[in-house]
């Protein structure tokens, strides 16, 4: 992958997330893969991933949940492995079909604003956590999984931040070790990272600094519609390949 590239791509996902509280991987893993694959791409999200959830954490964790979290957690690691087993297992044209679409859905969802039935249960979390932990795992995307469970459990905006950010730091911890063991994670993909760095510090800065003046929900609409034309051209190029 292009240095260029990199930094454009990990600068514009943590500027995002900073604003929106979501999408560094929904960004990146689609402008990533489709310029390499997702063997390459995935691992290189996981650790650029773990180092923009450190930065967000250290502003949202006051409302922190534990056990809410942990409920999560211990859900997502009992799918990741099914999810890593998929990049083995399931063609790279299949996958990116699935991802694609799965980006499509959760995209037209936020922006319907459509709210699930409320749970009041938060045993629900074992469930909501195994799909995201497949997700996890597949893909490096667990967010609109724990983000549906945010909205059927209806969080305040305080504990979407905080909770969802601190699930995303440990499962970032969990599959980086995933590819560790998988031997995905590659002198390389350590290169790629040290590259990444300074753009996913100075995306996460100046989001921080512009979020005081921007819209959110203006900005987030615009993401959203971003990510419907991503998830349309991975369906494209998975069918190509």
């Amino acid at each position: 992958m292009p240095p260029e590239l990199i930094i454009a791509t990990t600068f514009i996902a943590s500027f995002i997330q900073s604003i929106t509280s979501f999408g560094f991987a929904l960004i990146s893993v689609p402008i990533l893969a489709s310029a390499s694959s997702l063997s390459q791409a995935l691992p290189l999200v996981a650790v650029t991933g773990f180092s923009n959830s450190i930065l967000l954490w250290t502003f949202y964790r006051q409302s922190l949940q534990l056990k809410t979290v942990l409920r999560l957690v211990v859900a997502a690691m009992m799918g990741l492995p099914i999810g890593l087993s998929l990049l083995q297992w399931v063609s790279e044209p299949l996958l990116l079909a699935i991802l694609g679409t799965c980006i499509i859905l959760y995209a037209v969802y936020a922006l319907l604003q459509l709210h699930l039935p409320r749970l009041e249960s938060p045993n629900w979390a074992y469930g909501f956590g195994l799909i995201s932990g497949i997700m996890l795992g597949s893909y490096n995307i667990p967010g609109p999984p724990a983000v549906l469970y945010a909205d059927c459990r209806r969080w305040t905006p305080a504990e979407f931040k905080s909770n969802l950010t601190s699930f995303f730091m440990v499962n970032a911890i969990a599959v980086i070790i995933g590819h560790i063991v998988q031997h995905r994670m590659t002198v390389a993909t350590l290169q790629a990272w040290a590259i990444a760095l300074p753009g996913i510090i100075l995306g996460f800065a100046l989001g921080t600094w512009l979020s005081r003046f921007i819209n959110p929900e203006g900005f987030r609409r615009v993401v959203l519609m971003l990510l419907i034309l991503m998830g349309g051209r991975l369906i494209l190029l998975g069918s190509q390949l």
